[in-house]
């Protein structure tokens, strides 16, 4: 645009013709140099405004009037833009990466068409054969959890076109691993989400606070099915479904939790299935409603946990008991949730 504006402003140009009548000499340096500027930075300028612009289209010998403009308040001029898209790979399909490309007389801009959701800019300074490249998230700018995914997907493809050759990128690999498990971990949110019966949007995803990894936890339960292994000390329990009560007896017990949760904003519930290993029954007492109280110390053998599993309604977590003998050696053998967490994040 700049370089246009320079031709228009030559009185021996032909095709479309500019005039522009200034109100003195140095504002029509003034914006002559402002057109300068931005054609060495990139950066938007305001000009001095002039007092009227007459265009004239020329076509063979003649000049016709085409536009004149008056009563002109304020007047900025731009540096010339077009599109440009980089093919990438996205779930085994080809899509398009689209940029606005600013050129100045050193640097070519190019900044994300879209950057709703994750704003990319590249600096390309054409004479030292440098690239500076620059990223911003905004998770919760995305309509839908769908979107949201795409999107981060799409910068991973990105990254794949821009990198793929031997190229030394401070903390790169840092920027990948952001990018994959947060893909990961909303789509565990959303298959969860869709299991509680809850409507996911991106401002409940980013709203979320997960300090404790409950999200993660209630996923490996309900949607993985898993069980848990807690390393919890406890020292009583009551209402539980105990093989013997013969005080010195290492403990092997079965009871059933109502949980009550809030998560993304809504609260749900569902059942655990407990099973307690390690612990030794060190006294029994029976309360006034006729339950079982025991209670008990940890193992000198074997150290204290407990195993569980999760189901939303109560019939099946009360099938699950009545079949948990022969799932022992499975909730014996549970693998805590940070050691199942890492197998998701390696897959």
């Amino acid at each position: 645009m700049g370089n246009k504006l320079r031709n228009m402003l030559d009185p021996k140009d032909n095709g479309l013709a500019l005039t522009m009548n200034f109100k003195s000499f140095d504002d029509r340096q003034n914006f002559i140099d402002a057109i300068d500027k931005m054609s060495e930075t990139g950066v938007p300028q305001a000009v001095p405004v002039p007092q009227f612009m007459e265009l004239k289209k020329t076509k063979g010998q003649y000049q016709y009037p085409f536009e004149n403009v008056d009563n002109i308040a304020r007047m900025m001029v731009y540096p010339a833009h077009d599109i440009v898209e980089i093919p990438v790979i996205v779930d085994g399909a080809e899509s398009k990466y689209s940029f606005l490309r600013m050129r100045t007389n050193e640097v070519v801009f190019l900044n994300s068409l879209d950057p709703s959701i994750v704003e990319v800019k590249l600096e390309l300074k054409t004479k030292d054969n440098i690239a500076n490249f620059t990223y911003k998230t905004h998770p919760g700018n995305a309509d839908t959890v769908e979107n949201l995914i795409l999107a981060y997907k799409h910068f991973l493809a990105l990254l794949d076109v821009l990198f793929q050759k031997q190229v030394t990128v401070e903390k790169l690999g840092d920027i990948r691993k952001y990018f994959d498990q947060s893909v990961k971990a909303y789509i565990r949110a959303k298959q969860l989400s869709e299991v509680l019966k809850i409507n996911l949007t991106p401002k409940k995803i980013v709203d979320e606070d997960d300090k404790d990894c409950f999200i993660e936890k209630t996923y490996l339960l309900l949607v993985d099915n898993s069980i848990i292994r807690q390393d919890d000390k406890l020292n009583h329990i009551e209402i539980a479904n105990i093989e013997s009560l013969e005080e010195g007896r290492e403990l092997f017990a079965i009871y059933s939790q109502k949980v009550d949760l809030e998560i993304f904003g809504e609260r749900r519930e569902f059942y655990t299935v407990n099973c307690i290993f390690g612990a030794e029954i060190s006294k029994v007492e029976r309360n006034e409603d006729g339950n079982n109280v025991v209670y008990f110390k940890e193992s000198e053998k074997n150290p204290m946990y407990r195993a569980y599993s999760a189901f939303l309604e109560e019939k099946d977590a009360e099938k699950e008991i009545d079949s948990i003998m022969d799932k022992r050696d499975l909730y014996e053998r549970a693998d805590s949730w940070v050691d199942q967490l890492q197998v998701l994040l390696q897959s």
